[in-house]
């Protein structure tokens, strides 16, 4: 589409662009010529250029009704769903708001068309004046149409000349005879090639035959352009229908999803003791919406939905089926198949986690091959569902096995097995779009039971696991319980958003943390090797360790301490909005994320304006200037011990002093700026940093004028 865009653009721009442009040539004819010659080069140019304009205009256009299409089905969609089905109406607010920002994404591509039809515009007044320029010339082509009343008098005088030449023709016949024979001579004497400038009044019948030529040209190009310019109108003015459309979309679908964002965090529902009190009613109504929403049509001859029916059933079957059977297969091969000589020395303790990392891998695979061979909208959205969460559940399950021992990961598989079912049923209701008598019904006890399958499996095997992952652990045990405890009072949607955005949450804490193992194994492996080769007590390398910490190294570890002081705490920061992002992708309401992300926590009007996106823009930069404090200083350090001596503690002390103030003085007033706080305050950090600059250098200062007072104690007059 892009690329079609660009393409078409250059095509016009070349088009458009003025070959028929000449100087001031030696005379008239000469000028007429090298224009005659220009414009029939550029008229070849066009001609080359018209069979790609038309295709690539064609495809276009029906690019534009794909857009009005899609528009018209999307709108059908929208106003059809009702707000009892969340997932749906969620479905459909998301697929209105991709649309809409395609169609941005495509009008700052079309912002080029505005360009291209104002110059068109341009180049046909140009073009006008140019024929215009030419009709006028003596004789006057279309005098009627063409000529002004300046232009009427100069051919008043052009014919009083021609009549005063008419009356010298006169008097010359009636010289005498000897007078008549002098005149021929000296016309004799005239060369031929200048017998065409005795007129100079009116063009000769070469420069008239250039003359045409020219017009028959420019007219030409003229009429091409104005084509051109009116199917680029024409579907510039189809364009902005369609844009409309999709904002009146748009605004609809932003509408919606604020209703949906109050159902789902403050309005809720009936709890679920009242769903008790009336079982029987509420189970004959969940039965009439499954079947008005997944029973197929009948009595309407061949008519089919991909979103009910066989192909609901098929997706929910084909899901539970090759898990299953993923597993199995991994587990067959790991138990019986795989070779000995591949087999470590823990590897039985460690195969069950190995058998859930390779066939949850298997499974996404299978997934991800049934994606791309079957080109269905309801198979496309569930296997793209699947296949994210799979991956999640793949890291999660990766960074258990390498970080953990053997037998602690037996017991993490345990623990974190209730999650990664809840998971899995979630990501089900979604992808069959789960009507909300249903979610409401089932939903709640199923939690209920996960959280005390959670709680037991916390209980007895959290005491081996090490203390980060205890940590992990009752988070999602507390989480599961928040969830739990809203559904059971009616905010069940929110106990779904929650499960979720802590599954993809804990994933993304799951891989920083199997970064950061990495990198202290890389530490104690290859980098104190590297640094200190000869050292072999413990104390020794305990000591290399702490000045690496201190920046000793720098020149070598500069990288290393980058990645691991910046790097992965931004990419802990990050985290949080990735998974809130994540999250809200599973359901459809990503549009509401750069709202969530900039909404205002706290609001003090002139104070301080603070939110959930500059909390994290604050904390990294609070990284980054740390990093920035830490290298300078350390290589100040490391370049003075090296050229200067180890006898300059004073210097070292101004050094770090400046160095700090300066970073962190920095890091205030930018983050000051970030939480939107009165340049007055600002003011205050500012003269605050220029005092403690000034204390700073107190020292080196009194120092000075010691020495001073001390040289000039020494000095006597004479």
């Amino acid at each position: 589409m892009t690329k079609r865009i660009f393409l078409l653009a250059a095509l016009l721009l070349i088009f458009i662009t003025p070959a028929d442009s000449v100087l001031k040539e030696k005379d008239l004819a000469r000028t007429l010529g090298v224009l005659k010659a220009e414009l029939q080069a550029n008229y070849e140019q066009q001609q080359a250029f018209m069979q790609s304009y038309e295709q690539q205009g064609m495809q276009q256009h029906q690019q534009l009704v794909w857009y009005m299409h899609q528009c018209e089905q999307i709108g059908l969609m929208l106003y059809s769903q009702s707000t009892d089905n969340t997932f749906d109406m969620a479905y459909a607010c998301q697929q209105a708001a991709n649309l809409k920002r395609d169609l941005d994404n495509r009008n700052s591509k079309m912002r080029q068309y505005d360009k291209i039809i104002a110059r068109l515009k341009q180049e046909i007044e140009r073009t006008d004046n140019l024929i215009r320029s030419l009709k006028r010339m003596p004789p006057v082509i279309d005098a009627d149409s063409i000529l002004s009343a300046s232009d009427s008098v100069l051919l008043q005088a052009i014919d009083s000349l021609a009549s005063k030449k008419d009356s010298l023709l006169v008097a010359r016949n009636s010289m005498d005879e000897e007078s008549v024979e002098i005149l021929e001579e000296e016309n004799n004497e005239i060369p031929e090639e200048e017998e065409d400038n005795l007129e100079p009044l009116f063009l000769t019948r070469a420069q008239q035959k250039d003359r045409n030529a020219c017009l028959l040209f420019a007219d030409t190009i003229r009429n091409n352009m104005q084509h051109f310019l009116e199917n680029l109108e024409a579907e510039n003015a189809y364009y902005q229908s369609v844009r409309e459309k999709v904002h009146e979309l748009d605004e609809f679908a932003q509408s919606r999803y604020k209703l949906l964002q109050d159902n789902i965090f403050r309005n809720g529902g009936a709890n679920y003791f009242r769903i008790l009190a009336s079982l029987p009613m509420q189970i004959m109504m969940v039965k009439s919406t499954i079947d008005m929403k997944y029973k197929p049509f009948e009595g309407h001859g061949k008519l089919y939905s991909e979103w009910r029916g066989a192909t609901v059933l098929f997706i929910s079957i084909f899901l539970i089926f090759y898990l299953a059977l993923s597993l199995g297969i991994s587990y067959i091969v790991l138990r019986w198949l795989l070779p000995k000589k591949w087999r470590g020395p823990d590897f039985k303790t460690k195969r069950m986690m190995l058998n859930n990392i390779v066939g949850i891998a298997l499974f996404a695979i299978i997934v991800m091959v049934l994606r791309a061979t079957v080109q269905r909208n309801f198979i496309q959205m569930g296997t793209g569902l699947i296949i994210n969460i799979a991956w999640l559940l793949e890291a999660i399950f990766l960074s258990l096995y390498v970080r953990l021992k053997g037998d602690q990961m037996r017991h993490a598989a345990i623990i974190y097995m209730p999650l990664m079912l809840l998971s899995f049923i979630v990501i089900l209701f979604r992808i069959v779009l789960i009507p909300n008598a249903l979610v409401n019904l089932i939903f709640p006890p199923i939690l209920l039971a996960f959280s005390i399958w959670q709680y037991f499996v916390s209980k007895h095997h959290r005491q081996y696991l090490p203390m980060l992952d205890k940590f992990y652990t009752n988070i999602t045990t507390a989480a599961m319980f928040f969830a739990c405890i809203a559904a059971w009072i009616g905010y069940t949607l929110l106990a779904v958003q929650v499960m979720i955005w802590w599954t993809f949450q804990l994933a993304a804490i799951m891989t920083i943390t199997f970064i950061y193992d990495l990198t202290k194994k890389y530490e104690s492996r290859y980098l104190l090797k590297h640094l200190g080769a000869n050292l072999t007590s413990t104390s020794e390398r305990l000591d290399l360790l702490k000045r690496v910490k201190k920046g000793d190294f720098i020149d070598q570890t500069w990288f290393y301490d980058l990645f691991c002081k910046t790097l992965v705490p931004i990419l802990a920061v990050a985290s949080v909005l990735v998974s809130i992002y994540w999250a809200a992708e599973v359901f459809e309401m990503t549009s509401l994320c750069q709202k969530v992300f900039k909404k205002d926590l706290v609001n003090l009007t002139g104070l301080i304006r603070i939110s959930l996106y500059r909390i994290c823009m604050a904390a990294a930069l609070f990284f980054i200037f740390r990093y920035i404090n830490y290298a300078i200083r350390s290589f100040y350090l490391h370049y003075k011990k090296q050229y200067v001596g180890s006898n300059e503690a004073i210097n070292k002390t101004l050094a770090r002093n400046i160095i700090a103030i300066v970073c962190w003085g920095l890091y205030i007033i930018i983050v000051l700026v970030l939480f939107r706080v009165p340049k007055g305050g600002i003011s205050i950090v500012s003269a605050g940093l220029a005092t403690g600059l000034g204390f700073a250098m107190q020292s080196i200062l009194e120092n000075f004028f010691y020495g001073i007072s001390l040289m000039s104690g020494r000095i006597h007059v004479g």
